[in-house]
């Protein structure tokens, strides 16, 4: 007896067949699908990082520097009134109301980007932050080196503006969240599709001095392999607010962090802020903060301190290379957010 065929032509056995192979198959693209996406984004990021890394060496050719963060004190305010140190504020907030005194004359205001004329050009934003909004650690609030302020989107002359000042942004829970203009303006980085890497430029001799103030007291603290700037001592904060002054004369390196691709992690206590897995904020000037906050975090981003404190010549809390290592799932050299164990964020250093 001959087998029975389908209307198509196909014995019920050669159907079967194909459907299994096609199962197979739809199984090899479930699993390599998502690992073939996420390495094109990867290479894309890195491009990325290349391109900013191009303008950025650029700008330091015709400046001098690296473009400021957001939030760090200009020179200006060291040429002012305030010069005098009899009056010169020691803290921004005793000076604000003051009409000889105005932040945005002490502070730089801009994002990163603005200063590059590259704001707004999403072809070079973080693609691993979609979904996210400006909450690169994804831990729902937007902390001040997270923060970049929105500007207002010129049709005619296709540019953007950033003619709405909104004061100097000090974290939404603590000075700003009454300001109707600064939450609004939240409102907006929240909803937004994609935003810029994270930038911390930072002095490197200054950087050195705040990176030994830190391994002094991880010392003290018995903890050298897994030197953090948290919990800061008496004599690391004294170190800290006499040893170090701000602004420095030139910014000559810098990090950029991308959120990366380990889902709702992004990264995951590695932008320092104030309060939980941060600094006291009531050891540090508010002028001073903003620098203090990047230097904490490039420690962060660039620390290799391990194997008893000796590093293996790759980044502790990179993405890749926590891959490489499995780190993503052991309990050694956590990452100090919210998700210890996971991959952290992708990280990039750059210099002059």
């Amino acid at each position: 007896m001959r087998p029975r065929r389908t209307s198509s032509g196909f014995t019920l056995v050669e159907l079967l067949v194909v459907i299994a192979i096609i199962g197979i198959l739809a199984g090899f693209i479930a699993v390599g699908l998502p690992k073939a996406i996420e390495l094109a984004k990867l290479s894309a990021l890195k491009n990325n990082f290349n391109q900013i890394r191009t303008t950025l060496t650029a700008y330091y050719v015709d400046n001098g520097s690296f473009p400021p963060a957001y939030g760090y004190l200009s020179p200006v305010f060291l040429k002012d009134s305030f010069q005098n140190p009899n009056t010169r504020p020691t803290d921004i907030v005793d000076g604000i109301g003051n009409d000889d005194f105005a932040p945005e004359n002490a502070f730089f205001l801009l994002p990163w980007m603005a200063h590059l004329r590259e704001h707004g050009n999403q072809d070079l934003y973080d693609n691993f932050s979609r979904g996210l909004g400006s909450d690169a650690d994804s831990d729902g609030n937007i902390s001040r080196l997270e923060y970049s302020p929105s500007p207002e989107f010129d049709g005619g002359t296709q540019s953007y503006s950033f003619v709405n000042y909104h004061g100097l942004y000090l974290g939404d829970a603590i000075f700003n969240g009454s300001d109707p203009e600064t939450v609004n303006d939240l409102t907006r980085q929240a909803a937004q599709e994609l935003r810029p890497f994270i930038y911390i430029p930072v002095n490197e001799r200054q950087f050195r001095q705040f990176s030994k103030i830190i391994y002094d007291l991880a010392g003290r603290q018995g903890n050298q392999s897994d030197p953090r700037p948290f919990n800061l001592d008496v004599t690391a904060i004294d170190q800290i607010n006499t040893q170090l002054s701000f602004p420095p004369p030139s910014y000559d390196a810098f990090v950029l962090m991308s959120a990366g691709p380990a889902l709702n992690v992004g990264t995951s206590g590695l932008v320092v802020d104030f309060g939980v897995n941060g600094l006291n904020l009531i050891d540090f000037p508010v002028a001073y903060q903003y620098h203090i906050l990047g230097l904490a975090t490039y420690f962060l981003a660039t620390r290799d301190a391990e194997q008893n404190g000796k590093g293996d010549g790759e980044l502790d809390f990179d993405y890749t290379a926590r891959k490489s290592r499995g780190q993503a799932t052991n309990d050694n050299n956590d990452l100090p957010g919210k998700f210890p164990k996971a991959a952290g964020p992708v990280i990039f250093i750059g210099g002059a």
